[in-house]
């Protein structure tokens, strides 16, 4: 029998959330704008992504809504992409492109990171927006204002042409460029690979309320 999320709905991947241990956790409800954008935004797509929540935050006041976390995926820059490696964990800040529950990275083929990722696919990701120092009239009264999205999520390579060409251009529509033409001798040298969200949460520190 499949799991059921907390509102009875069948969760998909089970066997995924079984391998990681995650089958005991409910799908997080605040993800649901996610799922909603992916539906809309990608016919093909026929399953929802399996998301746990994760610890909860002390400061239960800077959360996030789940339609401000998709906005911060949407309009990020650069994601910091933690993994583990046979060395210990290692991390590598990226240019990313955010699509239908997906983080897309391009890159060399070959390399610590790619090794890495074959040997073991978990991940976790953060990604920030809206940076900026906040001055006080005493030194501890400094701070900072941000939008912070962070989660974990499994890496998969992408090997098809075809696939590796949409890849590419979710890269350069993430920076606000259209119409794209790839040359297929450098897609074929490219290096390709996306990590599928399974837990994300968001923390700001900001004057509005999303």
């Amino acid at each position: 029998m499949r799991d059921k999320d907390v509102r009875g709905e069948d969760v998909r991947n089970e066997d995924v959330r079984k391998r990681l241990g995650w089958s005991s956790f409910p799908v997080v409800r605040g993800l649901r704008s996610v799922v909603a954008a992916r539906k809309t935004e990608s016919s093909s797509l026929t399953e929802e992504p399996n998301v746990r929540p994760l610890p909860p935050m002390r400061r239960k006041d800077k959360a996030m809504s789940g339609e401000a976390v998709e906005k911060v995926l949407k309009s990020g820059r650069v994601c910091r992409l933690a993994m583990i490696t046979n060395r210990g964990p290692y991390l590598v800040p990226l240019s990313y492109g955010y699509k239908d529950g997906m983080l897309y990275f391009h890159g060399a083929r070959e390399g610590r990171k790619i090794d890495a990722l074959k040997t073991d696919p978990r991940v976790w990701f953060e990604i920030s927006t809206d940076v900026s120092l906040v001055k006080g009239k005493d030194p501890w009264s400094w701070t900072m204002a941000y939008r912070c999205v962070m989660g974990e999520g499994t890496a998969e390579f992408v090997t098809d042409a075809v696939e590796k060409e949409k890849a590419l251009d979710i890269l350069m529509r993430q920076f606000g460029s259209k119409n794209h033409f790839f040359p297929p001798e450098e897609v074929k040298k490219t290096g390709i690979f996306r990590v599928r969200i399974l837990a994300v949460s968001g923390k700001r520190a900001v004057r509005d309320k999303t």
